[in-house]
């Protein structure tokens, strides 16, 4: 019998690789399944995403300099156009993600028993929903009275979930709570460009979004900016024109624009370290292991992630390479580079961080049967 799941996310998908990861692994590898996703529309000018074996429902997103009317509206079409969706799809499981993708699966799992899962990017404490925006704290409310009848709840590690587990004190939370990391796929692994490196200039790259605040962009810059050793490359979708000008007036950066998610890989082999920047000024970052870092292993790229954050350091890899260093990206005086880049007696050992490698164990669970 056809499995129906039904994806929900409200925020496009084209700026959360990992929500498309997930739903390609699952088109690809779920044995009789329907599969739905109900998301928000992208910029005009960002590659949508596309999948002939999935079904993609799309309404208009939220501009956040439109008028408070216009955001009703288009919150309400949202929530109200999903909720219709599901009762028409009849899914047997519903996974959304985050918060504000919550109530269209609430308001179905009151009419009819389903799997219900809940994923989310990023962990915020209950004191930043206090401070927050009223919706994200209106729907929080409502999906803590319901999280003890939820089947999953995932976080991205270990130190996010626990955090979560003690926020609401979940029955049965060892059967419920889940760790799904944020990983690659095994394509990136597997892809042949090798780097010939030259030994006189290290290439340094920085893909994502990149600012001044709550990054260590400064400090980046004044240390390698301008010395001839050295290049920095940014790809981003989301910078500013002062951050921009700030990173022009450095003779050896370049920022090189937005690069799509697939095209990632063709970065193999043109770099030798990944750049994880952040400064660590919320528990959501300093229990963070950032995309970037597993994607950079599958590169092949050493990482020099900064040391603020805490579970960025389970990852460590000092006795093989490619390395992940946590580095004080304020006090370069204490880090010894030519050490950093020495492969002297190391073996290659590729990334073992693959989704395959989590995606597969929510596939047996979303194949078996619901009274499971």
């Amino acid at each position: 019998m056809t499995k129906k799941i039904v994806i929900i996310h409200f925020q496009p998908l084209e700026y959360f690789p990992p929500a498309l990861n997930l739903i390609d692994y699952l088109s690809a590898n779920s044995i009789e399944t329907k599969l739905t996703i109900i998301t928000t529309e992208p910029d005009k000018n960002t590659q949508w995403y596309g999948n002939n074996k999935v079904k993609i429902i799309r309404y208009k997103k939220i501009i956040p300099n439109s008028g408070a009317f216009i955001k009703l509206y288009r919150y309400f079409t949202f929530y109200i156009g999903a909720f219709l969706n599901l009762i028409i799809q009849k899914p047997s499981s519903v996974l959304y993600y985050e918060t504000l993708s919550s109530l269209p699966a609430i308001w179905y799992r009151k009419l009819r028993k389903l799997r219900l899962l809940a994923h989310y990017h990023e962990i915020v404490t209950l004191d930043e929903l206090n401070d927050g925006r009223y919706l994200n704290k209106l729907l929080n409310k409502i999906e803590a009275r319901y999280y003890n009848k939820y089947n999953w709840i995932s976080q991205t590690n270990k130190s996010r979930l626990e955090i979560f587990s003690t926020q609401y004190q979940l029955k049965n939370a060892e059967k419920v709570l889940k760790i799904l990391p944020n990983y690659p796929p095994e394509s990136w692994v597997r892809h042949q460009n090798k780097l010939k490196h030259n030994q006189n200039v290290i290439k340094l790259l920085h893909v994502g979004s990149i600012s001044t605040k709550g990054m260590y962009l400064n400090e980046l810059l004044n240390e390698f900016g301008s010395k001839p050793q050295f290049t920095i490359d940014f790809y981003s979708h989301n910078i500013s024109n002062e951050v921009a000008e700030l990173i022009s007036q450095h003779s050896n950066c370049k920022v090189k624009g937005a690069i799509d998610y697939s095209n990632i890989i063709q970065l193999k082999g043109c770099y030798d370290v990944g750049l994880v920047l952040y400064s660590g000024e919320s528990l959501n970052f300093i229990y963070n292991a950032p995309n970037k870092i597993f994607e950079y292993l599958a590169l092949d790229l050493d990482v020099w992630c900064s040391e603020k954050l805490i579970t960025a350091k389970e990852y460590e890899r000092l006795d093989c390479y490619p390395k992940m260093i946590m580095v004080d990206f304020t006090n370069f005086k204490q880090f010894d580079i030519e050490n950093a880049r020495s492969r002297k007696d190391l073996k290659y050992v590729p990334s073992s961080f693959t989704y395959e490698s989590v995606y597969s164990k929510l596939i047996s669970y979303l194949q078996t049967d619901f009274n499971q």
